[in-house]
């Protein structure tokens, strides 16, 4: 998370040092796909209010841009094709990109989706207070501050926002589901 404030030199040593070390990586922005969110949620309700003839009153400017989401992958050979090599040095995941990779991971880890949770793949964040934890599993999760009905975790600069252990599932991705925890 955070790879916004990298370059993509920056990202490229990183992601050298990274793969030296032997450890699994990928650059992502919650930053990022969390203003895409916002805009297409922002949109999507100045739309209705136009539709049922209300004035949409909010006036928080809307900044129109490109968005990479594409639709999930469903087959292990597409994520495969999609995930090798694409780990977001040029640019920063999308969500979509990101969801992928996870399953990615899980699939060559040989995680298999757990019964008890409806054969949904679980994954967990964990780490340390204020490395943007609960900003990614907003994005994952797909919610924004324009919508309602979607679950959204707190968020906040002090540390010990998330006080005790949640599941969260993604509306868009049923084999998905996330367990966030307190900073360690």
């Amino acid at each position: 998370n955070k790879s916004d404030f990298l370059s993509s030199k920056q990202r490229q040593v990183w992601h050298e040092y990274l793969e030296k070390e032997g450890w699994d990586h990928l650059f992502f922005s919650a930053h990022i796909e969390q203003k895409k969110l916002d805009d297409a949620a922002y949109e999507a309700r100045r739309k209705e209010a136009a539709s049922i003839g209300n004035a949409f009153s909010d006036t928080e400017p809307l900044e129109h841009r490109e968005t990479q989401n594409t639709p999930m992958s469903t087959t292990a050979e597409e994520r495969e094709a999609l995930c090798s090599g694409n780990i977001g040095i040029e640019t920063p995941l999308t969500r979509y990109q990101l969801m992928d990779w996870m399953l990615h991971f899980a699939e060559k880890n040989k995680c298999k989706p757990d019964a008890r949770f409806q054969d949904k793949m679980q994954f967990g964040m964990v780490g340390f207070p204020n490395v943007g934890k609960s900003s990614v599993i907003n994005v994952l999760v797909g919610s924004s501050k324009h919508t309602h009905g979607l679950v959204r975790v707190g968020v906040a600069a002090q540390p010990g926002k998330t006080k005790h252990f949640q599941t969260l599932l993604l509306d868009d991705q049923p084999n998905m589901m996330l367990c966030d925890c307190p900073g360690l």
